[in-house]
């Protein structure tokens, strides 16, 4: 028989990290107040990360993008483009 449910252990790190991370909806609402973020793009979809940019350059903030290098090289131009000038990528 296969279990109805499976027990996930989470390290406290790891369970902080889910606990406070952001919905792209919150995100872009922190940008919109004017403020700048530094975002892992590990934890979002291209197309989330190019909404992000789009509010960045709406706002005339910054987007910091972390471990780039985990998107296509045509994402992330996509992600620029969005940006227009207001992305940092880390491609560490």
């Amino acid at each position: 028989m296969r279990p109805l449910f499976f027990i996930t252990t989470f390290t406290t790190v790891e369970f902080k990290k889910l606990l406070f991370m952001k919905l792209t909806s919150e995100i872009i609402n922190i940008l919109n107040a004017g403020g700048s973020v530094k975002i892992n793009c590990k934890s979002k979809l291209t197309s989330e990360l190019i909404n992000i940019a789009m509010a960045a350059s709406k706002n005339n903030v910054t987007l910091i993008c972390t471990n780039a290098g985990c998107k296509l090289t045509s994402e992330l131009i996509s992600i620029a483009a969005a940006g227009k000038g207001h992305v940092v990528f880390e491609l560490d």
